[in-house]
């Protein structure tokens, strides 16, 4: 992999690590919102959503393996990775394949970030409790969310995060995918998407 004269990438390369990355991010979500913790998923969904765009991203662009690989080499490195690994050209990778899976990718991408993938009312929102009595008005965070809709809300991003990083990953290993018979089940999950 890394030889005289810099990264050398193989055909496939990175597809694979982002499909465990992928996975770390997604199983860190789901350890999160089964714990209650509902405000800190969003980070992890879209690290999860991330992973499996730049590597449908990678597999339509091979080249761009040497770009991700390099990025901390020089400041240029730097440049070339911001300008390239983009929502939009991870987007534009997955409508080659899939418009409908792009559209899926772009509204989980953006529920994320609404939710608090970035830091933003969204996610102080979830967790907030305004408490009048009389003229004392207490705003309060909540740590866990036990029973509560924010938690609900956020299992099923969380189960739709993971699914769509799937889908995008069958566009990428379709032969594996169809060896273990994952398509047809995954179709039959997707229809409650």
């Amino acid at each position: 992999m890394f030889r005289e004269g810099g990264y050398q990438p193989a055909a496939n390369a990175g597809h694979g690590r982002f499909a465990v990355v992928d996975a770390v991010a997604f199983r860190g979500a789901v350890s999160m919102v089964s714990a209650s913790h509902a405000g800190e998923v969003p980070a992890l969904t879209r690290s999860c959503l991330e992973s499996a765009g730049y590597a449908i991203l990678m597999a339509a662009r091979p080249a761009l393996a040497h770009t991700w690989m390099e990025r901390h080499q020089t400041t240029d490195g730097i440049k070339a990775m911001r300008k390239e690994f983009t929502t939009g050209a991870i987007r534009e990778a997955i409508i080659a394949k899939d418009k409908k899976l792009a559209e899926l990718f772009d509204r989980f991408y953006q529920e994320a970030i609404d939710l608090g993938a970035h830091p933003n009312i969204g996610a102080v929102a979830m967790s907030a409790i305004l408490k009048e009595d009389g003229n004392d008005t207490q705003f309060l965070l909540n740590y866990l969310h036990p029973d509560s809709i924010p938690l609900d809300m956020t299992f099923k991003h969380t189960a739709r995060a993971g699914l769509c990083a799937l889908f995008l990953f069958a566009q990428i290993f379709e032969a594996r995918f169809s060896l273990l018979g994952l398509p047809e089940r995954l179709q039959k999950l997707r229809t409650n998407l």
